[in-house]
């Protein structure tokens, strides 16, 4: 499809009238979180106010819903923990990855009601935990340390 030159500068316009709208709406919510940063910071006065601005920020990134404790996972992790505890004190724990093919093929000999029998208390410990970890204070430089080394892990892999 061929534009005519007034039609491509008007379309340039409207990309650039956008992208100008969008930055000053953008802005203008940085603005208002950065209000309620100092707002907690006046309000329980422990932090700095970059420090809320910068909870507000991660807790944002945070997963809102997590996934139920399902019995493979749960089997992986019985079966994890049979394997490490066989391992002598100081030796560096197995990974799972090294033994999922293993698992794997366990889990497919069992029938129904053993899967439900051999991981149902251990369902209900992994979903305890999952309650435990949404109720947990966050700590938001560690956090943060710790997005920075997988991204930058993340990226020292692809380069």
């Amino acid at each position: 499809m061929v534009y005519s030159i007034q039609t491509q500068d008007l379309k340039k316009q409207e990309r650039s009238d956008t992208k100008a709208t969008y930055q000053q709406a953008l802005q203008e919510a940085q603005d208002h979180v950065h209000m309620l940063a100092e707002g907690l910071q006046s309000q329980f006065q422990k932090h700095s106010v970059e420090y809320y601005y910068k909870e507000i920020m991660q807790t944002s990134c945070l997963q809102k819903k997590r996934k139920k404790a399902g019995s493979w996972n749960a089997f992986v992790s019985i079966e994890m923990q049979w394997i490490n505890a066989e391992l002598p004190p100081g030796i560096p724990k197995k990974k799972v990855n090294d033994f999922i093919g293993e698992i794997a093929a366990k889990w497919k000999s069992l029938s129904d009601e053993e899967k439900a029998q051999l991981t149902e208390e251990k369902v209900t410990t992994l979903c305890n935990t999952h309650k435990m970890h949404d109720l947990a204070s966050h700590n938001v430089p560690i956090s943060m340390f710790h997005d920075t080394c997988t991204i930058l892990n993340n990226l020292n892999k692809e380069v």
